[in-house]
């Protein structure tokens, strides 16, 4: 795993290899973010130290069938010294149809009385993703154009209809994770 930040935000806890469920542990740091934010605003007030790491516990359960689905929960613990305000999580996945010699037709939809997204092509080939709990947000759009703005932290509820290279992306917002609480979030990825 490599930390992609110019700042490393996780630390890596442990793996475990099962039958059918692999586990990874990870510390994600609030730090940065929180440095961030304070420096942004000049309104967030705080007492605990920023020299010191703050971690939110983020434990990803993944459970493999020998279907066409896998299963994946996220649990996020806030191990943080302070409750953490507008919490959401988002789910981006870029599932290149037909690999390499295909990605750059695919389509998308969602379905917004299921909660799905899933990307296809005229071949016929789908991917998708949903859980159990509706989403706030989502976006079929341009790989590139979606991550670039990534940092907005906000998908805009549309499906580019144009044929290309995407990224597929839902959102679910929680409110608030108080110090110590759980949140879980089950996201099933299914292709055909």
């Amino acid at each position: 795993m490599k930390n992609v930040e110019p700042t490393p935000i996780y630390k890596l806890i442990n793996t475990k290899t099962g039958g059918s469920i692999d586990r990874v542990t990870i510390d994600l740091d609030l730090n940065e973010y929180l440095k961030k934010k304070i420096r942004d605003t000049n309104r967030l007030r705080h007492n605990f130290d920023l020299s010191k790491s703050i971690y939110i516990r983020k434990y990803i359960d993944v459970f493999q069938f020998k279907q066409p689905y896998n299963i994946a929960f996220f649990t996020f613990k806030n191990i943080a010294p302070f409750k953490l305000d507008d919490v959401s999580f988002y789910m981006f996945l870029d599932f290149d149809i037909n690999g390499l010699d295909g990605f750059d037709n695919d389509l998308g939809v969602f379905d917004e009385e299921e909660g799905i997204i899933f990307q296809y092509d005229d071949t016929n080939t789908y991917a998708g993703f949903c859980s159990v709990k509706q989403p706030s947000s989502f976006e079929v759009s341009n790989s590139n154009k979606m991550l670039s703005r990534a940092k907005s932290i906000q998908l805009n509820n549309i499906i580019e209809d144009k044929p290309g290279e995407k990224t597929s992306a839902l959102a679910w917002n929680f409110g608030t994770l108080n110090k110590g609480e759980l949140l879980q979030i089950p996201i099933i990825i299914s292709g055909g």
